[in-house]
């Protein structure tokens, strides 16, 4: 786990007294779905084909970068990115219990309750952790509303009893990680310094600097000052993800093109869940991104975008 300088309190102290940064890129909206109302952001010019990205386990939409979003702008994309339940400024699930919980294939539904917003039937889907899941459920589902299907650091089952869902190394940096600050900080400055550490890790950093506790903290302002996120959101998803189970025998009637990248160092998502749900796919192309973990840099990002645009020129 890198580790926080000593100083990396009084940073983020003052780092929080800066106004806050504004990260949407688009027009925001919202449209009810199934008793939530969903918050997208609408990004570039709406005539041109829309691509819709599906972000992963508690966490906003907004975390889609520039980075990614740019090369698609450019390639003549129109972009979405919208927060699942429980997430940004989406509303919350106020009757959740166990029983009573959704899975993934109602989050595929507030997906597809955006393109109806906009006016459009079919997209580019792109989704990354579990998000390429609810986008997987998205092609299996509702095939005619998913021209191409892009899956991310993502899985046909997270649950495979036949892979390590979690490296050894990761359980035990979680439980590090929970010892030191708790399962969900009260402080904010705990709660960054958590997230750096965390967030750093699954990025395979190997040191945080200055820079990037700066960009942390201006992150977590942003969200919040500006957005709503339920602190059970990770729960609720896990709940989600664990009840909606395997995929794996359901790939193989997908029909669209499929592009599926992960990263070699991914630790969360272990790279042996490619092999064992790439071959289900009888459309698809596989990117390896060497040294990249489960949370894309930057420089990650901008390639998967380029790879993105380019996958979905083919196509036509």
């Amino acid at each position: 786990m890198p580790k926080l300088s000593k100083d990396s309190a009084f940073l983020i102290e003052q780092y929080w007294e800066h106004p806050v940064q504004d990260f949407h890129l688009g027009e925001l909206r919202k449209v009810d779905s199934d008793h939530f109302q969903i918050s997208y952001e609408s990004i570039g010019d709406e005539s041109n084909p829309t691509v819709l990205l599906v972000m992963g386990h508690g966490t906003t939409g907004v975390a889609w970068t520039k980075h990614l979003i740019n090369p698609l702008l450019e390639a003549g994309y129109h972009v979405i990115r919208y927060d699942n339940r429980d997430t940004g400024n989406t509303s919350w699930a106020a009757d959740w219990s166990q029983k009573r919980s959704y899975d993934l294939l109602d989050m595929a539904k507030d997906g597809l309750r955006v393109l109806d917003a906009v006016g459009k039937k079919e997209a580019h889907v792109v989704g990354i952790s579990m998000g390429g899941m609810i986008a997987q459920e998205m092609a299996l589902n509702f095939p005619e509303r998913v021209k191409t299907l892009t899956s991310i650091a993502s899985t046909g089952h997270f649950f495979d009893p036949k892979v390590t869902s979690l490296s050894p190394d990761l359980l035990w940096k979680n439980i590090r990680m929970g010892l030191k600050y708790g399962a969900e900080p009260k402080d904010y400055v705990k709660k960054i310094q958590r997230r750096c550490q965390v967030v750093s890790y699954l990025r395979t950093d190997t040191v945080i600097t200055p820079e990037m506790i700066q960009a942390y903290t201006a992150f977590s302002k942003f969200e919040h000052d500006m957005q709503n996120k339920n602190p059970k959101a990770g729960k609720h998803h896990s709940k989600a993800i664990r009840k909606s189970g395997s995929r794996l025998d359901e790939l193989m009637i997908l029909k669209m093109p499929v592009l599926i990248i992960h990263g070699t160092e991914d630790q969360l998502v272990v790279p042996k869940h490619v092999s064992r749900y790439a071959p289900m796919i009888r459309n698809q192309q596989t990117i390896w991104i060497e040294g990249m973990g489960h949370v894309p840099k930057y420089e990650h990002d901008e390639r998967m975008g380029k790879e993105i645009a380019r996958f979905l020129k083919e196509q036509h």
